[in-house]
């Protein structure tokens, strides 16, 4: 019952984040290699890097962007401690080659609260391609290694939504980074990467 809660809440700051990601966009930009958990560079199916525009990290001289982070709480009853979220949306939305003029972005959203920590990942269109729950991606940040982060679909009916295992890692990589990229397998759609402006994170 609370995973069918906490499923429509993200689903709803979602929502809000493309809405106000529609006012507006800007670029993205260098880090370090860690090791944790099941942290791994992703070498294998070809890719040696993450390439397109979406890769490309601005000049250094180029004026800072505002924080494109949207934060919310949530709290079940008055008297507990509220569930905290930092949602941030993808800069590029990725069109859909098998439904003409279909697109889909990608939204990452960070949970703190009673209940624990995590990073959810949710297209606003579209499936991830996972097998049984269990989901594979690649993700860069700034000009780092690519690294791989495995995850479980929260929902068996329909795999929109991700919840990553490795959250002490990402969180680690993200707040240092200026810019990340990552690239998800998607049903019927094969990899495509999203593109995010990860700067002026403020989270716990």
């Amino acid at each position: 019952m609370k995973i069918k809660k906490f499923v429509s809440l993200v689903g709803a700051i979602t929502a809000f984040c493309i809405i106000a990601g529609a006012v507006g966009a800007a670029p993205a930009s260098p880090p370090q290699e860690a090791s944790d958990q099941k942290e791994r560079r992703a070498t294998r199916a070809g890719i040696s890097e993450v390439s397109g525009a979406a890769a490309r990290v601005p000049d250094k001289k180029e004026p800072r962007p505002w924080p494109k982070w949207l934060y919310n709480e949530w709290r079940d009853r008055a008297s507990e401690s509220p569930t905290r979220y930092a949602e941030l949306l993808s800069d590029n939305s990725v069109q859909f080659r098998a439904q003409q003029g279909a697109h889909t972005r990608l939204a990452i959203t960070l949970r703190s609260g009673p209940e624990g920590e995590g990073v959810i990942l949710t297209l606003s269109k579209g499936r991830f391609k996972c097998t049984r729950s269990y989901c594979q991606l690649m993700a860069r940040f700034d000009n780092g290694a690519i690294l791989g982060y495995t995850g479980a679909a929260l929902s068996s009916e329909n795999a929109n939504a991700i919840l990553l295992s490795e959250y002490p890692s990402f969180l680690r990589h993200l707040r240092k980074a200026d810019s990340l990229v990552i690239r998800a397998e998607l049903e019927q759609e094969g990899s495509r990467d999203f593109a995010f402006d990860t700067v002026g994170l403020r989270w716990p």
